[in-house]
């Protein structure tokens, strides 16, 4: 091996790990986190009163490679701030294994989480999570019920705006007028 190969190795195994630790960009049908809604998307999949709102929710139905999916898209200020999707929970692995291939090369990690019902029986939820650059990606076997899965993606955008939401549902026009003076300046 000569002199020049041997400065060249240290440069190839930094860029190596750096290329493995970035982070995927999640996106769903080429919508990103961020995005702006459009005239076009907003005919299609919103509520015709919800124009000119700050908060708008838009919903499709669409197959995602052979999965039935229902989204919810969550605007604000005409920004996508978050996304959701519902499916049939026996469908759980083949969405899971979806996200693995588009996330081929990104690390995930996969938990369990016991659930107790009322009558003392209990399940398990499968979990699987992808950290991607908008936030974290989750795929959830069980949803709010044992018929339907869920996935929804934590962006940073949307836990901010969720923290907003929740000191002015608890803390009444004081504690919006605060949020607005210092928390929501700081958040967007």
């Amino acid at each position: 091996m000569t002199l020049k190969n041997l400065l060249f190795l240290p440069i190839l195994l930094v860029s190596a790990t750096v290329y493995a630790s970035e982070k995927p960009e999640f996106d769903i049908d080429g919508l990103k986190i961020g995005d702006e809604l459009t005239n076009e998307f907003s005919e299609q999949y919103c509520r015709n009163g919800d124009s000119g709102k700050r908060e708008i929710e838009c919903k499709r139905k669409q197959k995602i490679d052979g999965v039935d999916v229902s989204i919810l898209y969550l605007f604000y200020d005409a920004s996508l701030v978050t996304v959701s999707l519902s499916f049939d929970s026996k469908d759980f692995s083949k969405l899971v294994w979806v996200y693995r291939n588009k996330y081929l090369d990104s690390p995930y990690d996969q938990f369990e989480e016991p659930i107790s019902l009322g009558d003392g029986m209990e399940y398990t939820n499968e979990k699987v999570l992808w950290s991607t650059n908008s936030g974290d990606f989750i795929i959830e076997k069980y949803g709010h019920n044992f018929i339907k899965g869920y996935a929804h993606l934590d962006s940073k955008k949307y836990n901010k705006y969720a923290n907003k939401k929740k000191i002015q549902r608890n803390g009444g026009k004081l504690a919006s007028l605060f949020s607005e003076l210092f928390v929501w300046e700081v958040v967007f």
